[in-house]
């Protein structure tokens, strides 16, 4: 429009996210406010005659007249979000932001000079555009660990980055679709596939995986510590008391980085990585001192002090609830030594769930000394249970120790660069 030029071209007067347009990339458009090639547009006359503010938000009659129905029956994909982006971007400041909008582009050119295969630029373009940058990085992640694609033909690699997408959208509920999908089997075809999604995301995203694992075990943890801490205050017991405490510091560890990683989602990748490293130094804080918590009821089984009499049923039911839990720990501290993610987060709340399986053990034993004790064999009993316990109580601070001197080697280096 004639006269209507602005500083900030990437982020439209309206809120529409310019730096995103394929019309924009593909220098059809200069972009809201760039110059010529802007089409009429009411909303930038409007602007002039209001003292030419850069965004309608920032003029007291909004909204006006002017978006009554705006953005009803609008196929142009950046209309789909645009009030989120508006509150997204008042909400982190502008140039906060428009650093996401340049991380995205990025992003966006990426899939399109080594992922197109002539048939996915509109797909591509929604999904940057509709997707959290935390998601398509981890997509992109997942494309770059992946050597054997560089090997095959775009059509391959197009349909590799396709599939991931559509996982990254189908896990928040956002459609790809260019074109709304109606009709009346529309929700039941999408509800029906929705366990099948499920176990194939959890299978290929290993990051989604341990975070789904780890909002899980705070819930069993945190009800885990209640149960103990009720039996340790309604029966005056040291034993389910002391246990409370401890599952109830997990439940502190693992629920510190649940929450940072669900608020890194809005952050930018700098930010991610400074909380990142100061929620690690605070869970690490917390792990030490859960594992002094552990010297109180270690100290009970070598003492070979029984809390309550249990039958043979429940030690079965622990025994193999046991079994599974370090089978799984181990195979996961395996897969993160083999394919790392990058994320100290991850790293660490596998270690924590490998302690948890070694503590799972000691309570084992201590429930199967139990089972089979007998005054005669007490004495007898003893030196065993000192040995195996020590000896695992040592393992578990030392890979606590371990996993410290790792995660500060790791925030050093990422400091430095």
């Amino acid at each position: 429009m004639k006269g209507f030029t602005r500083t900030e071209t990437r982020f439209s007067l309206c809120g529409l996210n310019c730096a995103l347009c394929s019309m924009h990339l593909g220098g059809y458009c200069p972009g809201c406010g760039g110059g010529p090639g802007n089409q009429s547009c009411a909303i930038a006359k409007c602007s002039l005659e209001h003292g030419g503010v850069s965004f309608c938000w920032e003029c007291p009659e909004y909204p006006c007249s002017h978006y009554e129905g705006f953005d009803d029956g609008d196929s142009f994909v950046p209309h789909r979000n645009r009030q989120q982006d508006i509150a997204q971007a008042r909400e982190l400041g502008l140039e906060p932001y428009l650093a996401q909008l340049e991380q995205k582009r990025d992003i966006l050119e990426k899939l399109l000079a080594h992922y197109n295969d002539g048939r996915r630029k509109t797909l591509f373009n929604t999904a940057v555009y509709l997707l959290p940058l935390e998601d398509l990085r981890s997509v992109m992640t997942v494309l770059g660990n992946r050597p054997e694609l560089d090997e095959q033909a775009v059509k391959e690699r197009a349909i590799a980055a396709v599939e991931l997408l559509q996982e990254a959208a189908d896990r928040r509920g956002i459609s790809l679709s260019s074109k709304p999908a109606c009709g009346p089997g529309t929700a039941a075809m999408r509800n029906s596939g929705k366990a099948a999604l499920f176990l194939r995301i959890w299978r290929e995203d290993y990051v989604y995986q341990t975070m789904m694992s780890a909002a899980v075990s705070f819930g069993c943890t945190a009800l885990f510590a209640l149960y103990n801490g009720y039996l340790g205050v309604c029966h005056g017991s040291v034993w389910y008391g002391s246990i409370g405490i401890f599952y109830l510091l997990f439940m502190m560890i693992r629920g510190t980085v649940l929450l940072t990683e669900k608020k890194n989602r809005t952050r930018l990748e700098p930010e991610q990585n400074r909380y990142r490293r100061r929620t690690f130094l605070i869970s690490s804080i917390l792990l030490l001192v859960l594992d002094l918590a552990l010297i109180l009821p270690i100290s009970m089984m070598v003492e070979l002090d029984k809390p309550v009499s249990i039958g043979p049923i429940p030690a079965i039911a622990m025994a193999t609830y046991t079994t599974w839990k370090i089978t799984m720990a181990s195979i996961h501290i395996s897969r993160q030594r083999r394919r790392p993610s990058g994320n100290i987060l991850v790293a660490e709340l596998r270690t924590v769930n490998f302690i948890d399986a070694l503590v799972a053990v000691l309570t084992l034993q201590n429930t199967l000394i139990m089972v089979n004790r007998t005054t005669a064999r007490e004495n007898a009993m003893l030196p065993v249970s000192a040995a195996s316990s020590a000896v695992i109580y040592v393992v578990i601070v030392s890979i606590t120790a371990r996993m410290l001197w790792k995660g500060l080697r790791w925030t050093n280096c990422r400091m430095q660069k």
